[in-house]
């Protein structure tokens, strides 16, 4: 397959070496003259047997379980789909007991490793955030009842005051 690159790209380092439809109008790349590079087009398609294939392989889309039993490992290589990373694990850990190849995870054995460190870090961490809302909720309810205490102390104090100064009226009564 030939490789068809941008125009200018060997001027400047910014440059990738893709390749973009050239648009000026004074574009000689654009305009397809001899001695500039050429423009992709109808003639530089893939051999029919070749294309939608990776190293002769058909490229074959798992989103599930079931999708794993229905490709053939001499033929067919794996994509796994956008899904979840448990049952990406799960359908990665299926594809290598059975021997299919997958695309999409470069080493398949590191990849189990790093998902279930991923799941018991977060296990962990949710362990953690749980048991401090636990003691932030008691820390609460000591507040509450300290607070509840308080309150009674001061309705006490209120109901204190409020009998003296009752006496006080019924003395400056008599007293006049």
């Amino acid at each position: 397959m030939k490789k068809f690159m941008r125009q200018d790209v060997h001027k400047k380092k910014r440059l990738k070496k893709v390749w973009r439809k050239a648009r000026g109008s004074d574009s000689k790349v654009g305009h397809g003259l001899k001695g500039y590079r050429r423009k992709p087009g109808v003639g530089f398609k893939t051999e029919k047997k070749k294309r939608g294939t990776v190293k002769g392989l058909k490229i074959v889309y798992v989103n599930n379980l079931n999708g794993i039993k229905k490709v053939d490992k001499e033929k067919e290589i794996a994509v796994i789909g956008h899904i979840g990373m448990r049952k990406k694990a799960e359908i990665a850990g299926e594809c290598l007991k059975s021997g299919i190849s997958v695309l999409n995870v470069k080493d398949i054995n590191k990849f189990l490793k790093d998902v279930e460190e991923g799941i018991k870090k977060r296990k962990e961490s949710k362990k953690k955030k749980d048991e401090e809302k636990s003691r932030k909720v008691k820390e609460k309810e000591k507040k509450g009842e300290k607070k509840e205490g308080l309150a009674e102390k001061v309705e006490e104090e209120e109901k204190k005051k409020g009998e003296k100064k009752e006496k006080d009226k019924i003395l400056t009564k008599r007293e006049v």
